[in-house]
């Protein structure tokens, strides 16, 4: 009896055992996922009518939650929930894959036509998060509806007053379009400001007349033209004065690299008298939240200031803790 007892319990525990790591198991799976959704958490904040969802990296899997459920249910195949709602649009899970891969980020955010949990296809920004863990990874986010942003924006885009001479927006159209362009920043993202002119553009119009210098300022919005991207905003902001918004998961060492490049391109490009010119340029970089579009500007523009003060021709970064 006492050997048919000890085996009993032998059995017993080992099934307890065995509960008990089946537990442990639940309880580490629970975890990761309220990790996951306290970083959905601090990618949201305060939102309302949007899909929150985890992607696990590699599978069709996802789990969403819809606005006001606290619960998350699982569905399968992902694109059942971001399925392109327009043919020539590419499916948001491959636009998340390719962002990610191609800027070697954790996080990003698109803009793109989806039709998200049974809704009508709509104009969405999606914006993620990758997590990397021993376990795997997965990407964290929430899809948002921004169909009437998207109008707005445009809107001004196509009615928007450009400047005359060199067909760039204004100053009152661009600092418009920069409030959009900063409230579609993903985390990580950085919106960024060059705000240049040209050195001595006034002796330059006195010598040589006004039909030379409006010929070299429409040679200066050409360059930008080619050196920037169609998305990017391009403004002539004074009568010498150009400012460029760009954005992207950008290094410092980047932005600058890029500044610099647009200065020796300045410097080269020649007017119809064949004189080089050069420009000075202050650049200001998103850091705050509380950051918008008129004091990005004036950011950019107190380092300008800076410059010119030093003879010009170079750049110089805004810090808060210079000026």
């Amino acid at each position: 009896m006492g050997r048919k007892r000890l085996q009993v319990m032998s059995e017993e525990y080992l099934a307890l055992e065995a509960r008990a790591a089946e537990a442990e198991q639940k309880a580490a799976k629970l975890e990761r996922e309220l990790v996951q959704l306290r970083t959905i958490g601090k990618l949201v904040q305060i939102r309302t009518g949007a899909v929150d969802f985890v992607y696990e990296v590699g599978s069709d899997t996802m789990r969403y939650r819809l606005p006001g459920d606290g619960d998350t249910q699982e569905i399968s195949p992902f694109l059942s929930v971001l399925k392109s709602g327009n043919a020539e649009s590419p499916d948001a899970v491959e636009e998340i894959k390719k962002v990610l891969s191609e800027s070697g980020a954790k996080s990003g955010s698109i803009e793109t036509m989806a039709s998200l949990w049974k809704s009508d296809a709509s104009f969405n920004r999606i914006v993620f998060q990758r997590i990397d863990s021993p376990d795997g990874a997965v990407v964290v986010g929430y899809a948002d509806d921004i169909s009437d942003e998207s109008v707005e924006r445009e809107r001004i885009k196509k009615e928007g007053e450009k400047d005359k001479l060199t067909g760039l927006y204004v100053r009152d159209t661009l600092v418009k379009l920069i409030e959009f362009e900063l409230g579609a920043l993903a985390p990580g993202e950085k919106g960024v400001i060059f705000y240049f002119d040209v050195d001595s553009f006034a002796a330059f119009n006195t010598a040589h007349g006004r039909p030379a210098g409006d010929s070299f300022l429409r040679a200066v919005a050409s360059l930008l033209r080619t050196e920037f991207r169609g998305v990017d905003l391009l403004s002539r902001i004074g009568p010498d004065e150009f400012a460029v918004f760009f954005r992207g998961y950008l290094t410092i060492d980047v932005i600058e690299r890029r500044a610099q490049h647009l200065l020796d391109s300045v410097r080269h490009l020649q007017s119809e008298l064949t004189e080089t010119a050069s420009c000075s340029m202050g650049i200001s970089v998103t850091g705050s939240p509380r950051e918008n579009s008129e004091m990005l500007l004036e950011h950019a523009g107190q380092a300008l200031k800076s410059v010119k003060k030093y003879g010009g021709n170079r750049y110089r970064m805004f810090d808060n803790d210079r000026y």
